[in-house]
């Protein structure tokens, strides 16, 4: 057993006191549950904010700390695989993808890639078995890798989009709250002379 520094991960009060960034520990949470499923193919069944630390020490000024194990499932290899089959599948879906990008924002499309980047990962370690050939194992990691950038192009065009749409539509809300407020600085100012 081991003693480890830190406070609960949803302690906002602590991680702004020690200048440490929300969005950075939530997208290294992503990557950690990303990476323990998809990669290693490992579930820790008991996550909660109590089980999960932010410690001020660390490579980034901070580090996660993941505590209780006593409730953890080792996937096997095949479903492993086809879990991350799965995800690359959903992810792939354009509808889908833009459904869940505009209404969840940037923070889900980080949590969305890392989950991509690690299926996609995840997939390209079945190329280590023995029977293939070392060139077979190049070309179908080639093949995930250009999928990855495949699939972050399309997240970065979708939040373009996104923002695109954000723009509209602040712009078009603040254009009819110009026109309002025209339309009643011109009433005020002749409605004196319609009066008089």
């Amino acid at each position: 057993m081991e003693f480890c520094r830190g406070r609960k991960v949803d302690d906002l009060e602590f991680l702004k006191e020690r200048g440490i960034s929300e969005v950075k520990v939530a997208k290294i949470l992503a990557e950690v549950f990303a990476e323990m499923i998809f990669v290693h193919g490992f579930l820790h069944g008991d996550l909660h904010p109590g089980n999960i630390l932010v410690s001020p020490e660390g490579e980034n000024g901070f580090s996660v700390v993941l505590l209780d194990f006593g409730i953890c499932k080792q996937l096997n290899e095949d479903f492993r695989l086809k879990y991350c089959e799965l995800w690359e599948a959903l992810l792939r879906t354009d509808g889908i993808l833009r459904s869940l990008t505009s209404k969840l924002g940037a923070p889900l499309r980080v949590r969305l890639l890392a989950y991509a980047e690690y299926a996609l990962y995840g997939l390209s370690l079945k190329a280590d078995s023995k029977s293939d050939s070392a060139i077979e194992v190049v070309l179908f990691r080639f093949k995930i890798g250009l999928r990855y950038i495949q699939l972050r192009l399309l997240f970065g065009i979708l939040g373009i989009v996104s923002w695109l749409e954000n723009i509209k539509h602040t712009s078009t809300r603040r254009f009819k709250d110009f026109l309002a407020s025209a339309g009643f600085v011109v009433r005020s100012l002749y409605r004196p002379l319609l009066t008089a």
